[in-house]
């Protein structure tokens, strides 16, 4: 049988613990609150950072659908200038001297249905570089280079002033004459 002294003696380590006391209702009242409102500040900010990637997205897509355009308008241009003669390709599309055929495309650009935004007042350059040069293995004949480079600019909607976009390509034109 256990002695009196040996049934209430507690191990050390139970006795240097302190005890740790539950706070009551009113301590803890508006926990719940505060943590449902930084919840939702939270979950706010989330859902403004959406909101903003959504709206960069379609900005971009509105870009997207310029550039397009743009491509396509020189695209034509250059699809013109094949079949032009190569003698006066110059003449006819050159934007520094502005050719008859240059002055309809940049209408096209400029006005109308298909037109950039902002193309008007920031108007499409085309540079023709023409050469003739002789075909060394075939006496008495050459082949006709022209080299064009197009520059479209526009101004985005809504973009800040003094953002202009634009579009270059350059093409190589080359037609034997034999």
């Amino acid at each position: 049988m256990r002695s009196q002294t040996q049934k209430n003696h507690r191990p050390r380590w139970a006795t240097s613990v302190p005890k740790v006391g539950f706070r009551g209702r009113k301590q803890q009242a508006g926990v719940a609150i505060l943590e449902a409102l930084i919840a939702i500040l939270i979950f706010s900010i989330g859902v403004l950072g959406i909101v903003g990637l959504q709206a960069r997205s379609v900005q971009g897509l509105g870009e997207a659908g310029f550039r397009s355009q743009a491509v396509q308008h020189a695209d034509e241009l250059i699809s013109e200038m094949w079949t032009s003669d190569p003698g006066r390709r110059r003449t006819l599309y050159q934007s520094t001297a502005p050719g008859l055929m240059y002055q309809a495309w940049a209408t096209k650009v400029t006005t109308g249905s298909r037109q950039l935004p902002g193309a008007a007042a920031n108007p499409p350059t085309v540079v023709v570089t023409s050469v003739q040069t002789p075909i060394a293995i075939l006496p008495g004949s050459s082949f006709f280079t022209s080299d064009v480079t197009i520059t479209i600019r526009w101004v985005p909607p809504g973009a800040a002033a003094g953002v202009i976009s634009q579009y270059v390509t350059t093409a190589r034109i080359l037609e034997p004459q034999l």
